[in-house]
């Protein structure tokens, strides 16, 4: 009896042990984290008499909570000008940004079976997001005109905005990208 009971304990033991070691996958082949950067051109279409183009810089980690169900924080950083010295109004701006959103994005693949339909199959990665975001934003040049005496243009030079961000698209996975 007390050799079957430690024969018990030990074979019992062993399997707890491999469970901790193990990694299980439930049939899906997903990352559960991915960590992402990207760069952007910027141009303000606005009531400056010139287009310019500045950089920004993008952040973002997302928690896929299945393959079809994102968690996402992203953070953004960059430069909006616009304007020319040499126009007649000489109006010239440089605004820096920083921005930072959480969004919840939800795929077609997580509230459909798609498994017996090719057209569905097709649409498993069409997606709607939306969640909560914060700019900050920060005027770096003057409001004062160089060639116009006293000609200001009014507004404030710093802001604090919350926003709502709302994306519809379609995802494109490239597999096998973390094999080299």
């Amino acid at each position: 009896m007390r050799d079957l009971t430690l024969k018990a304990l030990v074979l019992t033991a062993i399997i707890c042990f491999a469970s901790l070691i193990s990694k299980a996958q439930i049939g899906y082949n997903y990352s559960q984290f991915d960590v992402g950067v990207a760069g952007a051109v910027n141009q303000v279409y606005g009531d400056a008499q010139s287009v310019t183009q500045t950089a920004s810089v993008r952040f973002s980690l997302n928690y896929n909570q299945t393959p079809f169900l994102n968690y996402i924080l992203e953070g953004e950083g960059g430069k909006l000008e616009g304007g020319k010295r040499s126009h007649p109004t000489s109006r010239v701006f440089s605004n820096s940004f920083s921005a930072f959103t959480f969004r919840i994005q939800v795929q077609a693949g997580e509230l459909m079976d798609y498994s017996d339909s090719p057209f569905k199959n097709g649409l498993k990665n069409l997606y709607i997001s939306s969640g909560i975001g914060y700019v900050v934003n920060h005027l770096t040049t003057t409001r004062l005109s160089v060639n116009i005496p006293d000609y200001y243009t009014p507004g404030e030079n710093n802001s604090n905005e919350i926003f709502i961000p709302a994306r519809i698209g379609m995802r494109h996975l490239l597999n096998n990208l973390t094999s080299f």
